[in-house]
């Protein structure tokens, strides 16, 4: 294994169709020419190779709190989800093979719930918002733990594994 401080677009200056698989792990939404990344991606996958695509999904929570700074620019220049994913094959030479949603995960449970309930609960009841939040809050949680729901509920990442044409 090679570790290069460099680019996509630079490593793919010298090593066109080597590879048979490239991951980006959440890479992409950083990147503002986003167009000339995934070229270069392609550029160094070999015939057949799979491209595996690994962003925040903006069709989740994550995408609901509009005030989330790490989910703007300049943190994140893109924003994705699995309609952005699906589109690739549109523009790129790839066929999609899948797309990974990734359930509600438990180290999220309470940044979901204060983004899509304790706003809403705050608002409409002001004076009566913070024992109304605290009882819904342990009722979510309950069934947050103990049911199914999180598998049910979009989590933070989709990824998307291509192959090349």
């Amino acid at each position: 294994m090679i570790v290069a401080k460099q680019t996509i677009e630079e490593h793919a200056s010298g090593n066109q169709a080597v590879y048979d698989v490239v991951c980006s792990f959440q890479v992409m939404e950083h990147i503002a020419d986003i167009g000339n990344a995934l070229t270069a991606s392609l550029g160094v996958l070999k015939r057949g190779g799979k491209l595996i695509i690994s962003v925040p999904n903006n069709d989740s929570f994550l995408g609901k709190d509009k005030f989330n700074l790490m989910n703007l620019p300049p943190h994140h220049q893109g924003l994705w989800n699995e309609n952005s994913l699906k589109n690739l094959e549109k523009i790129y030479p790839l066929k999609l093979e899948k797309i990974y949603l990734e359930p509600l995960q438990t180290y999220h449970y309470r940044l979901y719930y204060g983004i899509i309930f304790a706003d809403k609960i705050r608002k409409i009841f002001c004076p009566l918002a913070k024992p109304i939040n605290k009882i819904l809050g342990r009722i979510s949680l309950y069934l947050m733990v103990h049911t199914n729901l999180p598998q049910k509920i979009k989590g933070h990442t989709v990824i998307a594994v291509f192959l090349k044409q």
